[in-house]
Parts: structure tokens; sequence; C-alpha cells
């Protein structure tokens, strides 16, 4: 059971920090863009 819970925090950690790196990457694709734009 243990082993269980210590595997899905992992993932969910893996997970976490997959969406922080989509979310960066995304945010200066955007800034990147609006400052093309002006």
């Amino acid at each position: 059971m243990e082993l269980v819970l210590s595997l899905s925090q992992n993932s969910f950690q893996h997970l976490k920090a997959g969406q922080t790196y989509l979310l960066k990457h995304a945010f200066r694709g955007i800034g990147s863009m609006a400052l093309n734009l002006n």
C-alpha cells in the first residue's frame, strides 16, 4: 500500500512539474507574440 501511495505521489509531482513547465512556455510564447505585434 505504501509503495502505491509513493508511486502515485511521484507521478502527481511529475504532472504538476509538467503543467508549470507548459504554462511557463505558453506564457513565454504569448509574451513574444505580443512583443512582435507592437
